[in-house]
């Protein structure tokens, strides 16, 4: 059975409630889609208008906190890692 969870955007003097939510079967695809919500904050430019004291906090239906992702600290790891993959393929390549 599908559950539905919320992202909201969270820092110390404001929070950016998600009303809508997703639908997920568990946590761990719910924390899916948080980390493809961040990606196409990347993409899209959006990610600039936070600093680093921004977070993106999934929460169930009852609105218990499950999950906190720091969005900048989540989008540099995760620059880091493709980066580092595209610097593998290239000395693999060579």
């Amino acid at each position: 059975m599908l559950k539905r969870f919320y992202f909201d955007l969270v820092s110390r003097e404001r929070v950016i409630p998600d009303r809508t939510g997703i639908e997920a079967a568990d946590l761990e695809e719910a924390l899916e889609e948080a980390e493809a919500a961040l990606q196409e904050m990347r993409e899209s430019g959006e990610a600039a208008e936070f600093d680093e004291g921004w977070s993106l906090l999934i929460r169930d239906e009852a609105g218990a906190s499950l999950r906190k992702l720091p969005i900048l600290v989540y989008l540099a790891l995760t620059q880091m890692m493709m980066d580092a993959g595209e610097l593998l393929m290239f000395i693999t390549e060579a």
